[in-house]
């Protein structure tokens, strides 16, 4: 059982406003690594040995109002802790101890996630880029990849829980080594709990430590080697190529100088592949293959390491030093990207479909042209039945039509509304569009205007050709059709129960991709397409 608090210390506990946490944040860092423990009401109960006056909560900390502190959590809610030093002699106590953290109550701000957590600065952040996705789900990496996956004991268990990021703990040295810290923390992880049933969490030990074990390879680069190949990276992909030719021709495929890495563990190849230098990828591959499971200091080989940086150019965006989501505006990689990614992955020669689910982001295997997974395949065919049933209702009153559908309209032009107004074919023509566009996907076709007409072709009698005929557009419906699957879905939008009933026995019969929940970048990837074909 732990000694008791001493007499002259007391804890304190306070939530502090969201304006306050945003004025009193630290400034940025780089991107931490992180420890995880996953928690519930029960796992403290049992470490407690503390009077109730060890964690006594007292009212008058920071001009804080009661119902401020005492509030339930916000989305993102600062907490802090100190511990007090009581002075009978002098007029004020004198803190000894702080912590302060974060809880971040994920289901609330799910599908805006990563935005919300850029906003924030210091280990929030960091927390959204380099540990989380855009969803605040684990990254995959860290639940498949055989060295940052650790144990492997979290995997989806990471994804739903509520947050307590601990960002800073701080005890003077005179008190350390006496168990305060821990006993500051426990009563930060009390007050978390009284607001949330489960909750992760989540601390960067070099945060609190202040120091990191450096890893020191056995073969270094010589400085001049490695200036020589970073400026031959910088020029091009060929002077890279010249000078790994100058520097290895002749090198048995065996030999330790292929091995030779910089500080951080990286490789010629890694090197080559990060920078996304096909032609000096092949050449090192063509020599030797040895170096395509060596590791560098982050557990990554040259394909880790390549799709890593390609996950962050998909990602995020950098202006000015401060982060930015552009998941969906992503476009694909570009073609030397895809080019090391087909050499990395044992193929100089791809076929087009390969070609198209590497440029742009499939793991699933079966994305049509790329980028439209089944899942996404399926949530699309039945948003367009959803949407079909609701344009029905009051369909034959054209003004009222309109009105009650303005929010799935809003992407027609003016123009396209009015017609649709004053047209009651028309508006039923938009409604047969869309079971030719969910025929399309069934067929396993993106619905282009091609794709489309040959449906159209086929049918007997649609009176989808007069919504054409007069200004409306497949693309225009398409469109409306990824907008609607975004809002319904359950990571990028608000779902319905009858949605997920009826999809989660269908869903689970084809594999995940990356690309499953991404339906901005799907409605992206599809307008370029669309583009592509006119222009053809």
């Amino acid at each position: 059982m732990q000694e008791s608090l001493p007499k002259d210390l007391k804890i304190e506990v306070r939530r502090r406003s969201a304006f306050k946490a945003a004025r009193n944040d630290p400034k940025p860092t780089p991107p931490p690594e992180f420890n995880i423990r996953r928690m519930n009401r029960s796992s403290v109960a049992g470490t407690s040995g503390d009077s109730s006056e060890d964690l006594s909560l007292a009212s008058d900390w920071s001009g804080a109002s009661e119902d401020e502190i005492f509030a339930g959590f916000e989305d993102l809610g600062q907490l802090d802790g100190r511990i007090i030093k009581q002075e009978p002699i002098y007029s004020g106590d004198r803190q000894v101890g702080y912590c302060y953290g974060k809880v971040i109550n994920r289901y609330h701000i799910r599908s805006y996630f990563r935005h919300a957590m850029m906003t924030q600065t210091g280990h929030a952040c960091s927390l959204a880029l380099d540990l989380l996705d855009r969803y605040g789900r684990l990254k995959q990496e860290f639940k498949d990849h055989p060295v940052k996956k650790g144990s492997g004991v979290w995997r989806a268990g990471l994804d739903s829980d509520d947050i307590f990021l601990i960002e800073n703990l701080e005890i003077d040295r005179q008190y350390r080594r006496c168990g305060l810290g821990s006993r500051l923390v426990r009563a930060m992880l009390e007050t978390v709990e009284s607001g949330t049933l489960y909750y992760t969490a989540i601390v960067r030990p070099s945060a609190l430590n202040g120091n990191e074990l450096q890893y020191v390879p056995l073969g270094r680069l010589d400085l001049r080697l490695q200036n020589d190949l970073i400026k031959a990276l910088t020029s091009g992909d060929n002077d890279y190529a010249e000078v790994l030719s100058r520097l290895f021709d002749g090198v048995a495929k065996d030999d330790p100088r292929w091995k030779l890495t910089d500080a951080d563990g990286n490789t010629v190849l890694h090197f080559a592949a990060t920078k996304t230098r096909p032609i000096s990828v092949q050449w090192i591959l063509s020599r030797t293959t040895e170096l395509l499971q060596q590791r560098n200091n982050d557990g990554e080989t040259p394909l880790d390491a390549l799709l890593a940086k390609l996950e962050n150019i998909r990602t995020t965006d950098y202006y000015n030093l401060e982060a930015e989501d552009v998941s969906d505006y992503f476009s694909g990689f570009s073609d030397a990207a895809v080019s090391c990614l087909m050499s990395l992955n044992g193929s100089n020669e791809g076929t087009d479909d390969e070609w198209q689910r590497l440029k742009y982001g499939c793991t699933c295997g079966r994305c049509i042209s790329g980028f439209l997974s089944p899942r996404m395949r399926s949530a699309l065919e039945y948003q367009a039945e959803i949407l079909s049933d609701q344009l029905l209702e009051d369909i034959s009153n054209g003004e009222l039509w309109v009105a009650n559908n303005s929010s799935r309209l809003c992407l027609f032009s003016h123009r396209l509304r009015n017609k649709l107004k004053a047209s009651q074919r028309m508006r039923k023509g938009l409604v047969a569009l869309l079971g030719h566009i969910a025929a399309c996907l069934q067929r396993n076709m993106i619905p282009s205007e091609h794709n489309v007409e040959m449906i159209l072709r086929g049918a007997k009698s649609s009176s989808s050709e007069r919504f054409l005929q007069r200004g409306g557009s497949v693309e225009a419906v398409a469109t409306m059709l990824f907008r609607w699957a975004m809002e319904s879905d359950e990571l990028a939008g608000t779902p319905s129960h009858l949605r997920l009933e009826a999809f989660e026995a269908k869903i689970c019969q084809v594999p995940a991709c990356r690309n499953d929940h991404e339906f901005g970048f799907g409605r992206t990837v599809y307008e370029g397409l669309h583009t592509a074909y006119q222009v053809m």
